[in-house]
Formats: C-alpha cells, sequence, structure tokens
C-alpha cells in the first residue's frame, strides 16, 4: 500500500518511524526566515525609543533598519518566486 519510487529515486520513508518528511526538512530555513524578519525590526524600535529619550542617534538608526528590512523582502521573494516552484 505504498508508491514505488522511480527509478533513480530513494523509496519513500516509512510514516512514524522519526525521520523526519519533506515538509519537516524545510521547516528550519522557515524558522530562520521568520527570525531574520523579526530581528530586521529592531533598528526601528531602537530608532523610535531613542527618539522618545532623545539620544541614541535617533533617525540615524533607520538607515540600518531600511538596510535589514530590504535584505528580508529580497530574501522572501526568493523563497516566493523559486524555492517553492522546487
Amino acid at each position: 500500500m505504498g508508491r514505488t519510487p522511480r527509478p533513480g529515486q530513494p523509496p519513500p520513508s516509512p510514516a512514524g518511524r522519526g525521520e523526519p518528511g519533506r515538509s519537516a526538512r524545510r521547516c528550519g530555513g522557515c524558522r530562520g526566515h521568520a527570525v531574520a524578519a523579526q530581528l530586521a525590526t529592531l533598528p526601528v524600535i531602537v530608532a523610535g525609543a531613542s527618539l522618545l529619550a532623545r539620544s541614541g542617534g535617533g533617525l540615524y538608526w533607520l538607515v540600518p533598519a531600511f538596510v535589514l528590512l530590504l535584505g528580508v523582502g529580497v530574501i522572501n521573494a526568493w523563497v516566493l518566486l523559486i524555492e517553492i516552484l522546487r
């Protein structure tokens, strides 16, 4: 009651044997993207807090924030356009 593998492909892993499936193997990368997206917002929070405190750089924190957020956006676009099709 299982699929037969195509020539040149490994046999499917049995369910429930502790071997991660295809989606479980990709989940580590998903967590990494989520953590990067959350960490990229920290300079924006620091910019707001330093503006309220009137010390600590203020708007200068927005430069690294924009760079990080642009990088996260490019990586997310890459995942959506390229990686999902694989």
